[in-house]
Order: structure tokens, then C-alpha cells, then sequence
């Protein structure tokens, strides 16, 4: 990932304020945005076959949101190779057959076990989905996900073991292409609730291979519980799971002002408090034991400083001595997430064992930040449009999810703003933090959505709402604002869109 562009300032000038604009500067600089940063979901979302279908489609997408966020950001992944072997971790075990590869891994609080019967290519992070494109005839993937956080949900199968496939739960799924066969089982064992995928490089699955792999899933075994917990810091918008017998505290430093440490976790019963950091929790650190903990900054000195977080966090293995602690040294591991700015440290001790430090990145890679209050992400956004162009700020950000939540497409941006379009018309939006301050003369009032007050000089639109000012002006290919029908589809999500 490559870290933030330099700072520069953006091309708007004093009052309408910052909000006029030169159009020679305004040349689209891509014709699509990027993805929006929102939690993602899922890899695999099915085509619904039945109501219950439907029903688990909606309990997962709102109950796993959140969590999936970290689908990209694995923990350590424990594999086999093509010698063969079994996976267990996660309270999961199941038999991986000579010249067959398999993966275990946790991201967030989600477990997953991937097997495959060729050997896992270099660069997979543990998705079937990595996987389908270069699935040949007579190869097949096995992909559990364990989605016990997000259920109870409806239309899943009370079994015992062994799990078995065959035609009857051969079905279409978004993102399979249509050549492969594909078969699914939701099921509850021992209270845990799975979601389970085959996927044949080949249509219809041939028999003998169907038969394999029920082989293999015979040998699956869950145990009663996975020997992790999930905590969460409600306060912070954080959360982190760790295995069970760890002990987690929030706030562990409570005399330290900013950064803030968030909350710590270790493998033993630590003391708390300290000046600027953690230090009698080091003083005590056990020589097999693991101690972590979280600060966040809320806008960082040098953004340069934070990388964007990278698909895997891991121990670099060169502990430091940072200034605030004088009892052990420890790694510092720098990033953003989305717009938060985030330090873990890991301090170990001389005789951790192997499997402790596996559990130490997992952990790590666990880690989830949330949505903060609405009043807090908008100080921070603030601050950090200071900052940044503002086409890298989170308030660009909240202008397309508008001009989305309005109704309308996104079809480009600019150094400054966005560009929308609709029902034809392109339009460019931007902010500023100019809110209740006087308009340049000229400005009058154009019209009233819902109490907010829309103002126009005749070539722009600009209005007031939850501590910004919105812009609004003709766009690339337009010789007018946007309808009057349209503006007050944009003021109305600009009330409610989250920022």
C-alpha cells in the first residue's frame, strides 16, 4: 500500500470561500470512483432459492457487516501442504488427504477452514473465491465459515456428524461461474452455525469426486466451543478477539491523554496503569507470556506515518524501546484504518512459545475499529480536510455516499469535488467547513428542504447542514444546476447520510 500523497492545498479560493473554483482545473481525473469506504461483506452472497434463503441473506448482511470488514486482513493461516495432514485450531479439526492442501485462519470473529485437493498456490490469503478462476475439471474447493457471532439465523440445518454433500444441495451462487457445480449446506453442531461451499472446477460434479469429498468431510470434528471471545470496546468502536483465556481491559491507562491507549490484552492476569504507557503490565510480563495493546491517534502530527493497513499485520520480530516504556522492549506496528489512525505494540517474553506468537498475530489481524458517534467523525473529518486535498479527506467520501443515498449516480471527480450525475445532468459537490458564515453578496434564497435553507448566486447551489456547507455547481456537460426536484433529493440525504 503506498502511504498518504503529499499534503497540498486544494485549488478553492477565500469564502464562496473556498468554494469557488477555476473549471480549467476541473478535468475529470478518473471516470469511475473507487469503492466506497464501507465494511465489506462477505465473498460469497447467494442467489436466493427459497424464503428462508431470503431470510438468511438479510439476518447475515446485517448482523456480519461489520465483522467481515476484515475478510482481507487474515491472521496467521495454518496449512498442511500437499503432503497431507490435519487442520485443527478454532475448536475445528478435519483430515487433509495425501496431495491435498488446506488452510485455518480467523478474521475478526469469524473462523474459516479452506481445503482443496491441489496445492494452494502462493498468495492466497485462504478465500475459495481466490481460488475460482483457475479451478480446472477434477478440482474442487471446500470453504467452512463459521458464522456462530452472527447467528442465531433462520434457514440453517440442526445435524450431527459427518456433514455430507451430494446433488440435492447443488445450487447457483453469485460469483460461480455457471460451469462449475456448486453445492452448499448451512448447518448448527454443537451450537456452533456454519456455512459451508464445494465448488467443482467442472458441471455437473463428477461422481467419484463427490464422493472424496465427503470422505474428507467425514472426518470433520467441532468441538463445543472455539476457544475464542470476541471483545468490544463500545466506547471506542473497537473490537478484537483473543483466545480464552486471555485477559482483555479497556482503558488500561486511564491517566494517559493523547494518543489514548484503547484497551490491552495478555496471557496473564496484568496489573494496569502507568504514566505514558503500560509499564507495570511490562514490569510483569511472564517469560512465556504475550501483552498487547491498541493506541489511537485521533489526527496524527505526520500522516505519513500511518501506512494504509495492510492485508496482513505480522510481528517484524525487532522489538524497540519506544520513549514512554522502560520495561521491556517491544513492536510497534503503525496503520489507518479507513480514516482512524491506529499503533499496536506486542511486547513478549523471552521463552513465548511459537504457538503463543501465532496467537498473537491472530489476534492482531482480529481487530475491527467501527463507526465512532457521528459528532466525533465529523471533528476528526474536519480536522483532517485541513490537512489533506480534499478529494483524500473523509468529508469527499460522505459527498458520494449522498449523492448515492440521493438516488443518483457518481461518475467521476475532480482535485476538489465530485462529480454526480442525474437522470442525465452532471453536477459537481464538494463541502466546506464554513457553516453559518455569511455568503458572498449575490447569494439568495433559492428554496426551503425540510428547514434548511438552499441558497444560489445563480451558477451554484450551496446549503448549511450538521456542521458543513454543501456546494453544488453545473457539472462537466451541464449548462445548469440540477432540478429543483433534484437539489432537495441531495439536501434531504445530506441530512442523513453517515459521515
Amino acid at each position: 500500500m503506498n502511504d498518504l500523497d503529499e499534503l497540498i492545498r486544494g485549488a478553492l479560493s477565500e469564502e464562496a470561500g473556498r468554494a469557488r473554483f477555476d473549471r480549467s482545473r476541473w478535468d475529470l481525473s478518473v471516470t469511475e470512483l473507487p469503492a466506497p469506504r464501507r465494511p465489506r461483506l462477505r465473498g460469497l452472497r447467494p442467489v436466493p432459492r427459497a424464503l428462508a434463503g431470503l431470510g438468511v441473506a438479510a439476518v447475515l448482511a446485517a448482523a456480519i457487516a461489520g465483522p467481515l470488514l476484515l475478510l482481507s486482513r487474515l491472521g496467521t493461516a495454518p496449512r498442511v501442504g500437499p503432503g497431507g495432514s490435519a487442520l485443527d485450531r478454532y475448536g475445528l479439526r478435519i483430515e487433509v488427504p495425501e496431495g491435498w492442501d488446506g488452510m485455518v485462519f480467523l478474521a475478526g470473529d469469524v473462523r474459516y477452514v479452506l481445503v482443496t485437493n491441489f496445492e494452494i498456490p502462493p498468495g492466497v490469503r485462504g478465500f475459495s473465491s481466490e481460488l475460482r478462476d483457475g479451478l480446472r475439471t477434477g478440482q474442487v474447493t471446500l470453504f467452512l465459515e463459521e458464522l456462530t457471532a452472527a447467528c442465531p439465523c433462520p434457514g440453517f440445518d440442526q445435524v450431527e456428524l459427518p456433514i455430507s454433500v451430494d446433488a440435492s444441495d447443488m445450487t447457483s451462487y453469485e460469483g460461480v461461474p455457471t460451469d462449475h457445480a456448486f453445492a452448499r449446506r448451512t448447518f448448527v453442531v454443537s451450537d456452533r452455525w456454519f456455512d459451508l461451499g464445494v465448488e467443482f472446477g467442472e458441471k455437473p460434479a463428477p461422481e467419484a469426486l463427490v464422493g472424496r469429498v465427503n470422505e474428507v468431510l467425514s472426518t470433520l470434528r467441532i468441538g463445543s466451543a472455539s476457544g475464542w471471545t470476541t471483545h468490544e470496546d463500545r466506547d471506542d468502536a473497537v473490537r478484537i478477539t483473543t483466545p480464552e483465556g486471555w485477559i482483555w481491559r479497556e482503558d488500561p491507562v486511564p491517566n494517559l491523554g493523547e494518543p489514548r491507549i484503547l484497551f490491552a490484552t495478555g496471557t496473564w492476569d496484568f496489573p494496569d496503569g502507568g504514566e505514558c504507557g503500560p509499564n507495570p503490565a511490562l514490569e510483569d510480563l511472564p517469560p512465556a507470556g504475550a501483552f498487547v495493546w491498541l493506541l489511537e491517534y485521533r489526527v496524527p502530527a505526520n500522516l505519513d506515518d500511518f501506512p494504509r493497513r495492510p492485508d496482513h499485520l505480522a510481528l517484524s520480530g525487532d522489538p524497540v524501546l519506544p520513549e514512554c516504556s522502560t520495561a521491556h522492549p517491544n513492536e510497534l506496528i503503525r496503520f489507518r484504518d479507513g480514516f482512524r489512525f491506529l499503533q499496536f505494540h506486542v511486547a513478549l517474553g523471552a521463552a513465548v512459545t511459537d504457538e503463543t506468537r501465532r496467537d498473537v498475530v491472530d489476534v492482531l489481524n482480529s481487530m475491527w475499529p467501527g463507526a465512532l458517534p457521528q459528532d466525533e467523525t465529523l471533528v476528526r473529518a474536519l480536522e483532517l480536510c485541513d490537512q489533506l486535498p480534499w478529494i483524500e479527506c473523509p468529508l469527499s467520501d460522505w459527498v458520494r455516499n449522498t449523492i448515492w443515498d440521493a438516488g443518483f449516480a457518481v461518475d467521476g471527480r475532480t482535485d476538489s469535488a465530485v462529480v454526480g450525475k442525474a437522470d442525465g445532468t452532471s453536477f459537481y459537490m464538494w463541502t466546506t467547513a464554513g457553516q453559518g458564515e455569511d455568503l458572498e453578496p449575490g447569494y439568495g434564497l433559492l428554496m426551503q428542504v425540510d428547514g434548511t435553507a438552499v441558497h444560489t448566486d445563480g451558477t451554484r447551489a450551496v446549503w448549511d447542514t450538521r456542521g458543513i456547507r454543501v456546494w453544488v455547481q453545473e457539472g462537466p456537460d451541464a449548462e445548469a444546476l440540477p432540478s429543483h426536484e433534484q437539489l432537495e433529493a441531495l439536501v434531504q440525504a445530506s441530512q442523513t447520510t453517515r459521515f
